[in-house]
C-alpha cells in the first residue's frame, strides 16, 4: 500500500453503470481533475453465476433482446465469462492515465457475508470464514475479511468470489501492457460512511440520516453524534423510482427500525435531484435536507455543469473510494481492504532485501537480550550486597537482644526460687478463697440474690441465702462440687415471693502449686512482653526524659511451644515488639500535651494495675480526640485488654481501626484475629488468610506465620 500517493482513481460499479473519478492530492488539498461514466449492455453478475444477486428491476437492456428459452440462457455462461468486459469500459479507462496513480474500486455488495456483532475473536473469525467461504475461493485466494465498527460494536465482514470490476481492470492492464497499482477494494457501506463522516465531522450532532439512491445499491445509514449506528435497506424495486415512492420507502425504513425521525437528512446517488430534495422537505420534519456536498474536494474542471451538486452526487462513492486511497493512514477511516492478499503481497516493494531486515532484527534482538542479562546480573549483585548489609545489622541487634534476654532469664530464675518457698507454705491451705471467688461470680450473674451465712462442717461447707428466683438455687448448687440442696423455704415480703435456701458441698481442694505455676507463666509472659526489670530503675532528669522515645516493649523472639487452655485452644505468646505499631519519632517525641499524656498512658500500660491504664487511655481519647496518636492508644488499650481476657471490651476499642486503611490496619487485623481465636469465633481463619496473602511482605508477616503454625499444630513441639 502506497502511503503518500499523489493521484488516485476511484472506480464504482452499480448495476449497469460504471463511474470513475480522478483525484489529485497537493499537500492537504484534494482536487477533482476529471470524472466519467459508461453504461453496460448487460449485468456483470448473472443469476446462474451468483445466486445471491438481487434483481432490482427486470427492465434492462439485455431484457430488450428476445430470450429463446431458459435452456439458452443457461448455455450462455461459457462464452460470456471470457468476454464480459465491454469496449465502452475500455474507452473510459483510456481517458485516464491509470499508471500515474493508485486505483480504488468497490466490491459487489451481495458477495459480502456479515457475522453477528461482537464475534471478532480469532476462533469466531476462523469458524465464520470456514462456514461462508468455499474451498474453491480459499485455494485461489479470492477472499478477504475486515473488522467494521457499527454503533460501538465490532463486526466481522468476509468477501469471497470473483470481483468482475477487478477482472476488467486486469484485462485492460494486460491488453495495454501497463503497470497498475491497486490500492483499495472496499465495500460501498464503508467507503460511503467514512467519506460522509469526513465531510460532516463538525456538524454531526444528534441523529442524521444518509440516503444513497443508486441503480441497485439503495440504502440509508443512521448516525448518532457522528457514529454510524444502523443501516436501513430501502425496498425500492422500480428502475427509476418516483419521488413519492422514495419518501414512502424512507419513512417505512425509519418506522421499521423503530427510531425517531432524524433532524438531518443528506441525500446522494444517481436519482437525487433538486426537485426530490424540495419534495422531501414537504414530507419530512427534518430541519435540514440537502444533497451531499464535497467541501473537502476542490473542483478543478472547466465545465460549468460539473459544479451542479446533483451531478457530482452520482459520483459520491467513486469520490469516496479515491479520497480514502489518498489518505490510507487516516485514523478516522475504517481499516478495511478487500483486495486479495496475493495482490497486496505481489505489489510490495523491496521484497528481495527481506533477509537483510531479518539479520538486522536478529542483531538488535541479540544485543538487547545480552544487555538485559548484564543489567539483571548487576541488579542481582546490588541486591545481594544490600541484603548482606541488612543481615549484618540484624545480627548485631540480635546479639544485643540475646544479652538482654539472658539478663531477664536470670531474674526469672531468682523469682522462681522465691515462689518455690511459697509452695511448701501454702500446700493444703485456705479453701475459702476459691469458695468466695466462685460465689462472687455466681451471685453477680444472678441478681436479686443475697448470701446470709457461710460456715464449715468438717470436710464440707454450708451456704445459706435468699433469692427472688427459685431457679437461681439450682444454678448456685451446680457451681460447687458434690453439692446438695438441704432446704428451700418460700415466704412473701410485700407481695414478693422470697426463697430461702441452704446448700451443702465439699470443700474445694485447691492446687496451689498449679495455680502458682500458672501465675509464674503469666508473669514470665508479661515480663517478656513489657520488658519489666526487677532492679530499681534509674531516675533520669526531666530534660532527658522529655526526649525519650515512647515505645512499649515486647519479646524479641518467636515462641513456638504450643500450650493449650481448658477448651483445647493454643495459648498464643505475646506479640513481638517488631510487630507492634509504634508512632513516629516526630509524633511521640514532641512537646504537645497529647504527647505528654501519651507517655503517661504507656507508663500505665507497662504496670500491673488493670484499672490505671484503662483510665489513662479513656482520658486521652476524650481530651485529645483529634490527636494523631489516637490509633496507637486504641491499639495498645485493646491489646492490654486482650491480655487481661476482656475480649468484648477490647473489640470495641479496636473496631474503629478496622474501618480505615492506614498504617495501623494490618496491626489491628492481627489483634482482631487473636481476639476471635481466643473467644472461639471461626472468623479468625478468614482474617489470618487475609493477612498471609495481602500482607505477606509486611513487618507482621513473621508474627502471622508464627501464630498460624501454632494454631494449626505445625509449630508445636
Amino acid at each position: 500500500m502506497k502511503k503518500h500517493a499523489k493521484r488516485a482513481f476511484g472506480v464504482f460499479h452499480d448495476g449497469l453503470m460504471v463511474r470513475m473519478v480522478e483525484l489529485f492530492r497537493e499537500g492537504t488539498q484534494v482536487h477533482l481533475q476529471a470524472f466519467d461514466h459508461t453504461e453496460l449492455d448487460r449485468y456483470w453478475y448473472k443469476i446462474h453465476d451468483d445466486p445471491s444477486v438481487s434483481v432490482v428491476d427486470t427492465k434492462t437492456k439485455e431484457d430488450l433482446a428476445p430470450i429463446k428459452s431458459d435452456m439458452d440462457l443457461d448455455d450462455f455462461d461459457a462464452g460470456y465469462v471470457e468476454n464480459y468486459q465491454l469496449q465502452s469500459s475500455d474507452r473510459m479507462f483510456a481517458a485516464f492515465n491509470l499508471s500515474q496513480g493508485v486505483i480504488a474500486m468497490n466490491v459487489y455488495e451481495e458477495n459480502i457475508a456479515r457475522d453477528s456483532l461482537g464475534a471478532v475473536s480469532k476462533k469466531d473469525i476462523a469458524q465464520f470464514v470456514k462456514m461462508k467461504v468455499g474451498q474453491k475461493y480459499i485455494r485461489s485466494g479470492e477472499w478477504q475479511s475486515s473488522i467494521v465498527s457499527i454503533g460501538g460494536q465490532d463486526q466481522h465482514w468476509v468477501y469471497s468470489g470473483t470481483n468482475r470490476l477487478f477482472e476488467v481492470l486486469k484485462d485492460y492492464q494486460r491488453q495495454n501492457r501497463m503497470r497498475l497499482y491497486y490500492q483499495l477494494a472496499d465495500a460501498n457501506d464503508i467507503a460511503l460512511t467514512d467519506y460522509f463522516k469526513s465531510v460532516y465531522a463538525e456538524e454531526l450532532q444528534g441523529e442524521a440520516l444518509l440516503v444513497y439512491l443508486g441503480q441497485e445499491y439503495r440504502k440509508a445509514f443512521v448516525f448518532r453524534d457522528g457514529v454510524w449506528t444502523d443501516t436501513l435497506k430501502l425496498q425500492i424495486t422500480q428502475d427509476i423510482p418516483e419521488m413519492d415512492t422514495i419518501c414512502s420507502k424512507i419513512s417505512l425504513a425509519i418506522d421499521s427500525a423503530q427510531i425517531t425521525e432524524p433532524g438531518t437528512i443528506i441525500c446522494c446517488g444517481d436519482y437525487v435531484t433538486p426537485d426530490l430534495i424540495e419534495f422531501m422537505k414537504t414530507q419530512f420534519n427534518a430541519g435540514r435536507i440537502e444533497i451531499l456536498r464535497f467541501s473537502n474536494v476542490i473542483i478543478s474542471m472547466e465545465e460549468s455543469e460539473s459544479f451542479e451538486p446533483s451531478r457530482l452526487s452520482q459520483y459520491t462513492i467513486a469520490i469516496a473510494l479515491a479520497y480514502k486511497a489518498l489518505f490510507p493512514d487516516d485514523q478516522n477511516f475504517t481499516n478495511s481492504n478487500f483486495l486479495p492478499s496475493t495482490i497486496m503481497e505481489a505489489q510490495k516493494e523491496f521484497k528481495i532485501a527481506w533477509h537483510g531486515f531479518l539479520v538486522m532484527f536478529l542483531t538488535f534482538g541479540v544485543t538487547m537480550i545480552s544487555t538485559m542479562a548484564i543489567m539483571k546480573s548487576n541488579q542481582s549483585y546490588r541486591q545481594a550486597k544490600a541484603t548482606k548489609q541488612e543481615l549484618d545489622f540484624t545480627l548485631a541487634q540480635k546479639r544485643i537482644e540475646a544479652t538482654e534476654i539472658q539478663k531477664i532469664r536470670t531474674d526469672l530464675e531468682n523469682q522462681e526460687k522465691n515462689i518455690d518457698i511459697l509452695r511448701t507454705i501454702l500446700a493444703g491451705k485456705n479453701p475459702w478463697t476459691e469458695i468466695l471467688n466462685t460465689g462472687n461470680k455466681t451471685f453477680a450473674k444472678n441478681p436479686t440474690s443475697w448470701l446470709l451465712n457461710l460456715k464449715q462442717d468438717k470436710e464440707t461447707f454450708i451456704l445459706a441465702g435468699v433469692t427472688t428466683r427459685r431457679d437461681n438455687i439450682v444454678r448456685f448448687a451446680n457451681e460447687f462440687t458434690n453439692s446438695k440442696i438441704q432446704k428451700v423455704v418460700a415466704f412473701k415480703v410485700r407481695n414478693q415471693t422470697i426463697w430461702q435456701f441452704e446448700i451443702s458441698a465439699d470443700l474445694p481442694k485447691i492446687d496451689w502449686i498449679g495455680s502458682i505455676q500458672k501465675d509464674i507463666e503469666q508473669l514470665r509472659a508479661l515480663q517478656q512482653h513489657f520488658g519489666e526489670d526487677t532492679s530499681t530503675p534509674e531516675i533520669k532528669p526531666k530534660s532527658e526524659l522529655k526526649h525519650t522515645k515512647v515505645k512499649p516493649a515486647s519479646p524479641s523472639q518467636t515462641v513456638t511451644t504450643a500450650k493449650t487452655d481448658k477448651q483445647g485452644r493454643v495459648l498464643l505468646p505475646p506479640i513481638q515488639q517488631a510487630n507492634c505499631p509504634v508512632p513516629t519519632d516526630y509524633l511521640s517525641s514532641g512537646d504537645g500535651e497529647d504527647v505528654k499524656d501519651y507517655r503517661i498512658f504507656v507508663t500505665s500500660i507497662n504496670k500491673g494495675n488493670i484499672w490505671e491504664y484503662r483510665d489513662k487511655g479513656v482520658k486521652f481519647m476524650n481530651n485529645h480526640a483529634d490527636s494523631p496518636l489516637i490509633p496507637a492508644v486504641r491499639w495498645w488499650l485493646s491489646y492490654r485488654l486482650y491480655l487481661d481476657k476482656e475480649l468484648q471490651l477490647g473489640t470495641q476499642y479496636l473496631e474503629p481501626l478496622l474501618r480505615t486503611s492506614d498504617s495501623y490496619y494490618p496491626y489491628a487485623l492481627l489483634l482482631q484475629a487473636r481476639i476471635d481465636y481466643l473467644s472461639g469465633s471461626r472468623r479468625y481463619e478468614e482474617i489470618y488468610k487475609q493477612l498471609r496473602y495481602e500482607f505477606g511482605r509486611h513487618a507482621i508477616a513473621d508474627q502471622v506465620n508464627s501464630d498460624w503454625s501454632l494454631i494449626t499444630g505445625e509449630g508445636a513441639k
